[in-house]
């Protein structure tokens, strides 16, 4: 039947597939990674594999027991600077993945944004300022490092950045996400709320 020819070719696509991904496997590894199991195949429970959002976690749950700020500003780098992108980006809308490429981007905003909170406490404003501008690179909707950008430049002298900063803000955050950078600011008694908003 015309069923049973698909499942035969889908099949056949998936062993041709696998035996594939195993020869390209076996030029960096003695071991093989996929092994046949009870389901089909399965990655070998032998190998210790540990995925990039695994690994993007060990220094982010170490940095909330760390002793001191500056291992803690350490262990939060390190995350950071392990965050690779959204997962699976090629696969970008499939149901499948979704919620866990919003699960991790939701993780590495976090993570930014209590290293910028950390480096701050630490008075480390040109800090603040290099992974807030990255933060907000990588992604753009992370409203408090559209803030944290703004408090470095405005300790820093730095204001007639901060004032392109709103203007690019603008550019990039929708009309209720720009209202609520507004409030963040207004709320920083260190900032001059009303030159940095003047121009609307």
């Amino acid at each position: 039947s015309k069923e049973e020819d698909k499942w035969e070719t889908l099949s056949t696509y998936v062993r041709n597939y696998i035996h594939t991904f195993k020869k390209s496997f076996d030029l960096i590894s003695p071991y093989p990674l996929i092994v046949p199991s009870a389901n089909g195949y399965g990655i070998n429970p032998e190998l210790n594999i540990m995925t990039d959002l695994q690994q993007f976690n060990v220094p982010w749950e170490k940095a909330q027991h760390a002793p001191t700020i500056p291992s803690k500003v350490d262990l939060l780098k390190k995350a950071f600077a392990l965050y690779k992108g959204d997962v699976f980006e090629n696969a970008r809308g499939e149901h499948w993945i979704d919620s866990t490429a919003t699960q991790y981007r939701l993780r590495y905003i976090g993570i930014i944004n209590e290293l910028l909170s950390t480096m701050d406490a630490a008075g480390d404003f040109t800090g603040v300022q290099q992974y807030a501008a990255l933060a907000i690179e990588r992604t753009p909707e992370n409203i408090r490092a559209h803030y944290w950008l703004l408090h470095a430049m405005n300790h820093l002298g730095a204001h007639e950045l901060a004032r392109n900063q709103i203007s690019h803000a603008k550019e990039v955050l929708t009309s209720e996400e720009c209202d609520t950078l507004r409030k963040y600011v207004a709320e920083d008694a260190t900032m001059p709320y009303t030159a940095l908003f003047s121009t609307g």
